[in-house]
């Protein structure tokens, strides 16, 4: 059995997606570990991302140890591909708790664009000082040199990994990173995004799903992210449909009636965050409120979550830690099942599957 502990929830998704093109069972919990499972693997999402320090790294901490009971043949820790969050805290953690002197970390996935060349972050050929990502409202990226972004060793090299500290890897390409895979040993802790856990599962196993995606209705999108060009999106559609719906403090009871009247007659409705002064925190919370009362007033069979932290606050609100893993309607979007509803988990910084495009345009 194989074990991933991912910071966020649509991270812990992505590599449950990935998963299931290489095993039938897939098991995925959040800030829960079974005691037992028949799994070929699990994935555990500890929500680390959205917390205080001290706060992560205790979950960090409860769900390694609670891990490592159900004695699994490899650990893999999966971090945010452009190095958001406690990456190299909890890493510190995992080696003390594992008694490693080693961590390699594989953050960097080519087949999305995003590579680290000469020890600098690129994406999609622009160095990501020159992205979005500088605008993060929790975990800014000001610098692109990534051994600035952590504090680690920048390995051109899979050999290097043989010395003791904690090793970013040089990855211009997905060949490179596959070269990675020859220093995973039960020595070092291993941590990175989808490309690199991709690669060490392909090294070892053929692929044997390929599930095709049907929409269900009626259909709830959640926006969660910041990311400029998924506000253009949803800008563009709130300027041509009637589908769009923007939460704020004034007009939240008002809308709550137009968003049942657009999953009723029209079968889809997307809600978003409104320009605000709130924190981040704030604001998850307030559509985790929202997004509670619409499914507790409507007949929703498809909910579509955009953004890790949003969706996190969400499935807290619903006392939601377990899920059944459908299926991936593309890389890192993932379908999967709890409480008689289908989710749909995507990062913010993904692009959106074609048929949730084609549905809202209409």
């Amino acid at each position: 059995m194989i074990a991933v502990i991912a910071d966020d929830i649509t991270g812990a998704a992505e590599l449950a997606g990935i998963s299931l093109q290489y095993f039938k069972k897939v098991e995925l919990y959040i800030q829960t570990v079974p005691t037992t499972t028949k799994a070929d693997v699990i994935v555990i999402c500890t929500n680390s991302r959205s917390m205080s320090k001290p706060q992560a790294l205790s979950i960090t901490k409860k769900m390694l140890t609670a891990v490592q009971l159900l004695q699994p043949s490899f650990i893999y820790k999966k971090i945010d591909s452009v190095l958001r969050g406690y990456v190299i805290d909890e890493a510190k953690l995992q080696m003390k708790i594992f008694n490693q002197q080693t961590a390699l970390i594989v953050p960097a996935n080519p087949t999305l664009g995003r590579i680290i060349k000469n020890g600098k972050y690129y994406i999609n050929g622009k160095l990501i000082t020159k992205t979005d990502f500088v605008n993060d409202p929790e975990f800014p990226i000001l610098n692109d040199e990534v051994c600035k972004m952590v504090t680690a060793t920048l390995a051109k090299h899979p050999r290097i990994i043989e010395e003791n500290g904690i090793y970013i890897a040089n990855t211009p390409n997905t060949e490179i990173v596959k070269t990675y895979v020859d220093a995973v040993s039960d020595k070092v802790v291993i941590i990175g995004a989808g490309d690199f856990y991709e690669a060490i599962l392909q090294a070892s196993n053929p692929k044997i799903n390929n599930t095709q995606y049907q929409l269900k209705h009626p259909h709830l999108f959640v926006s969660g992210t910041t990311f400029i060009h998924n506000r253009f999106f949803i800008e563009t559609l709130n300027n041509t449909t009637t589908n769009v719906f923007y939460i704020n403090d004034e007009k939240n009871n008002e809308l709550m009636q137009d968003i049942s009247d657009a999953l009723r007659y029209r079968k889809k409705a997307l809600i978003a965050y409104a320009n605000s002064a709130k924190s981040a925190k704030e604001l998850r919370a307030q559509m985790a409120t929202i997004t509670k009362k619409i499914l507790l007033a409507n007949v929703v069979n498809e909910i579509l979550i955009e953004g890790g932290a949003t969706a996190g606050a969400i499935f807290q609100a619903l006392k939601i830690d377990s899920f059944k893993v459908l299926f991936s309607l593309q890389r890192g979007t993932v379908a999967l099942s709890s409480n008689g509803y289908r989710w749909v988990l995507k990062p913010g910084s993904y692009s959106l599957p074609t048929p949730i495009l084609n549905l809202y345009h209409q």
